[in-house]
């Protein structure tokens, strides 16, 4: 059934200073398809225990981010309990899911969470959940993708440095009837053979420190050692 739920839509409006203190943008009322969640907020299909399920349905959307916490528990109790007097979810309901982010400012990791509860037609209900630990690439805020334009300009320099400086180099020892690879072994060739291997090894060791596991990977190894020390954790910004 993909029809307005006139009782929710009426209660909904009646509550507009609500929409600005906990509410989203979404009426719980409309019934939105798969491809408009999908578009929108991108909502994929979620893998239950039962059946796989698009992202078309009815959602109620609110905020974590209260200017009053009280009061938006207050507004957020009275919507639940509403919603629930007008039978927003009913025998129909197949599923029922929540979905939120986490982000921790200190480690600068993100955690999506999704809870779900299916409701088959005959049988008991099956609560499941889906935990997904990320981190988002370097050019996700301003100060890392500097940095990372920074390790660029350096693989530039030394890759100038290497080709072009050491090429009229070892032609000026030519020139001086000179074998060209006594470049090398001169003061000049030492310093600049140095220069481009400490560039290389700051960009190689950001990158792989930073980038050589994935955040599921090492909270799957604190969580085998039954602990969730983070003491290992980098930064971009930090290095």
């Amino acid at each position: 059934d993909t029809a307005t739920m006139t009782d929710v839509e009426t209660y909904w409006s009646q509550r507009p200073q609500y929409n600005d203190e906990i509410r989203g943008t979404e009426s719980p009322a409309v019934w939105r398809s798969h491809e408009h969640n999908w578009a929108l907020w991108d909502i994929g299909h979620t893998i239950g225990n039962v059946d796989t399920y698009d992202a078309g349905g009815y959602s109620a959307e609110f905020r974590f981010q209260l200017r009053n916490v009280e009061s938006g528990i207050k507004q957020y109790t009275e919507d639940m309990k509403k919603l629930q007097e007008l039978q927003w979810i009913n025998s129909g309901t197949r599923v029922v899911t929540i979905s939120f982010t986490l982000y921790n400012n200190q480690y600068d990791h993100w955690l999506a969470c999704q809870m779900y509860i299916e409701s088959p037609p005959a049988g008991a209900l099956q609560p499941g959940y889906v935990f997904r630990p990320f981190k988002p690439s370097v050019s996700e805020t301003r100060q890392e993708l500097d940095l990372w334009y920074m390790d660029c300009v350096r693989l530039l320099i030394g890759m100038y440095i290497i080709i072009f400086v050491g090429y009229a180099e070892r032609r000026h020892k030519i020139r001086s009837h000179k074998a060209g690879c006594w470049y090398h072994a001169s003061l000049n060739g030492i310093c600049d053979v140095g220069m481009v291997a400490c560039l290389l090894c700051v960009v190689i060791w950001r990158s792989a420190e930073f980038e050589s596991r994935s955040t599921a990977e090492y909270l799957e190894a604190a969580a085998s050692r039954h602990s969730l020390s983070f003491q290992g954790y980098r930064s971009y910004a930090d290095m």
